[in-house]
């Protein structure tokens, strides 16, 4: 069903294989070293985060170079692990939002006789869709942007969905893909600096939202189920129907939006409000700052759900119900106010659920059961997620 650019032949002996894998955030770079056999769980070996400068108002020139030379800081350490040297070795660099935009794709193909599918069938509707899809992002991508990935998502045959649809006989066909797409200005310097660090020509790139929703999918056999991603300048819903990525929304109310409304609120510094934070959410903040934190908290948070509220406008005005299973990504020190506040999206007035949510946090120790990680390595959520992903194409 899915067919990644690695995924033919990454593992083509009995040797172990390892995945380095780049996660670019928007507002830390992590990077790890993981161990991959065709029927273990993923075992990550070494891992290293490192957060971009904070910016008390955001600039987008600035946000680019901070993430570049994190990046360039990153690498550099990472390259200092020794590998095994008996192991294959894979490349994945994962962009989180807003480094790259993305689209699902659905075309429905009747043919005029019962015809035989072939790969060169897909091939040519998926070139199709790959074009339409960059041509309608040149505006706010650039004419020479890159395509991250293009994969097909779902096949049905005679509105039968199948997996291996190659060979069947066929009086129409329906595709559903998942494109995304980064500007060259980001993809270039970003390889360069990747090759500059990291040997080898087995580079790969992906989305953060793919790569969770493969994750999830797998481990939960998922039909439907919504994925909430809070990274420290964004956050991103995608919506799963029927199997399928449907759609991700986002909007710039990510971690550091909490985190510079409570230092504007405060008159505080912005590493002032982390801590003054974390002390409110630990209890161990004195009554009079922990009003004031909690009224800045509190204003926060009617803003970020008034954001997810117009995010999800296209489904709300057509009063679809969402998927009640939800599964979080977010900073473990922000991750229960986070969590609160999609508690409190469920019981608004502006939504449409058919029962109540079940929500997921897909922290550390959730992931531990099907990612393991070496002792004295540092867990990491979305290396962890980004492993498995990799992993299913063994």
């Amino acid at each position: 069903m899915f067919k990644l650019p690695f995924e033919m032949g990454i593992f083509s002996s009995n040797k172990p294989h390892i995945a380095t894998i780049i996660d670019i955030g928007s507002s830390s770079i992590g990077a790890s070293a993981v161990l991959l056999y065709p029927d273990k769980k993923p075992s990550v070996l070494y891992t290293i985060r490192k957060d971009m400068a904070f910016q008390e108002k955001f600039n987008f020139d600035r946000f680019v170079l901070s993430m570049l030379e994190t990046l360039e800081n990153v690498v550099q350490e990472l390259s200092s692990f020794p590998l095994p040297s008996h192991s294959d070795q894979t490349t994945l660099c994962v962009f989180s939002s807003p480094w790259y935009a993305s689209q699902t794709r659905s075309v429905k193909k009747t043919f005029e006789t019962t015809t035989k599918i072939t790969e060169k069938i897909l091939e040519e509707i998926q070139n199709t869709e790959v074009e339409a899809f960059k041509q309608s992002e040149l505006k706010s991508m650039g004419e020479d942007a890159v395509i991250l990935e293009a994969e097909t998502i779902q096949t049905k045959i005679n509105g039968y969905e199948t997996a291996h649809p190659f060979g069947k006989q066929a009086n129409d066909m329906q595709t559903v893909m998942y494109i995304s797409i980064s500007p060259k200005s980001i993809i270039k310097p970003v390889t360069d600096k990747l090759r500059k660090h990291i040997h080898g020509n087995n580079l790969h790139f992906s989305s953060f939202s793919f790569c969770s929703f493969v994750a999830v999918r797998d481990i939960f056999h998922g039909k439907n189920f919504m994925l909430i991603d809070i990274s420290g300048e964004v956050s991103d819903i995608s919506i799963v129907k029927d199997h399928v990525l449907q759609e991700t929304f986002s909007f710039p109310f990510g971690k550091n939006f909490l985190l510079r409304k409570i230092a504007s609120e405060t008159g505080h510094t912005f590493q002032e409000a982390i801590s003054q934070f974390r002390m409110v959410s630990n209890l161990e903040s004195n009554e009079n700052n922990s009003k004031k934190i909690l009224i800045a908290m509190e204003k926060a948070g009617k803003d970020w759900l008034l954001e997810c509220k117009n995010a999800l406008t296209p489904i709300l005005e057509n009063q679809e119900v969402l998927p009640h299973d939800v599964f979080i990504t977010a900073d473990e020190d922000v991750s229960m106010w986070f969590i609160s506040n999609v508690q409190e999206f469920e019981n608004s007035s502006f939504t449409f659920t058919d029962k109540q949510f079940s929500i997921k946090h897909l922290n550390p120790t959730f992931l531990s059961s099907f990612c393991e990680s070496e002792t004295g390595v540092e867990r990491d959520p979305f290396i962890m997620i980004e492993s498995l992903f990799v992993k299913r194409f063994i």
